[in-house]
């Protein structure tokens, strides 16, 4: 784990943390190393930091993310703002945040309520709601204006095809396999490269990222350097 994300902090930071950890156990203090204890400073500046995915290449690969590796890559997003951080970081990684269109949501059940948040909060940026079964009613019921989509394997590809969402958030239920909705639904969005978020926990950054964006404030345009600065 430490070699993807140590360097990383070392880059954003300026702080040399192997260097430091080799002097350090080599019988030199911190203090010796010109450094102070406790926390660094505060930077001025966010730093996302998204995993890069080759699920397009392997296919029947479950795309869902649990603690195991899957990623193949990283990039870094930097910004004085979180939603510009994150656009950046996802741009990087050719997810581009999207800013309007139809989303599709079916998520497993224990999920539905912050979904249904979520639903709300897209819809009042603009975004038309879409879902998928017993998804789609539990929508409809809490007044989230929402179209039903249907499940079908060859509407679903149909859709997907057509790009007609702007991207899916489906989280996986127990038992999840290539017959079911949500397994079939990950995996044309993973084909057609369609944004699919499986974790209710980048969701919800993905809407923030949006609301902070929408709220008319710009990126900043700067080097690592600049930044560090």
């Amino acid at each position: 784990r430490a070699s993807r994300t140590v360097p990383i902090l070392s880059k954003v930071t300026g702080i040399p943390l192997v260097n430091l950890a080799v002097q350090v156990a080599l019988g030199k203090t911190l203090l010796e190393l010109g450094y102070k204890n406790g926390l660094a400073p505060e930077a001025p500046f966010v730093v996302v930091k998204a995993p890069v995915f080759s699920f397009e290449k392997l296919t029947k690969v479950e795309t869902s993310l649990g603690p195991e590796m899957k990623s193949t890559g990283e990039v870094l997003g930097m910004d004085t703002q979180f939603g510009h951080a994150l656009a950046k970081a996802f741009a990087a990684s050719r997810i581009p945040l999207p800013g309007d269109g139809d989303i599709l949501v079916s998520v497993a059940e224990r999920d539905r309520p912050e979904a249904i948040t979520l639903a709300r909060q897209l819809s009042e940026l603009g975004f038309g709601v879409k879902g998928i079964g017993d998804t789609a009613k539990a929508l409809a019921l809490c007044g989230v204006k929402v179209e039903s989509v249907g499940e079908s394997s060859q509407d679903l590809q149909e859709s997907i095809r057509r790009r007609e969402f702007s991207f899916v958030l489906s989280t996986p239920t127990k038992g999840d396999t290539p017959e079911h909705t949500g397994y079939l639904l990950r995996r044309l969005a993973a084909e057609h490269r369609v944004p699919c978020f499986s974790s209710m926990d980048t969701a919800k950054a993905v809407v923030r990222a949006l609301q902070e964006i929408r709220s008319g404030s710009l990126p900043q345009v700067l080097s690592l350097q600049e930044y560090l600065a």
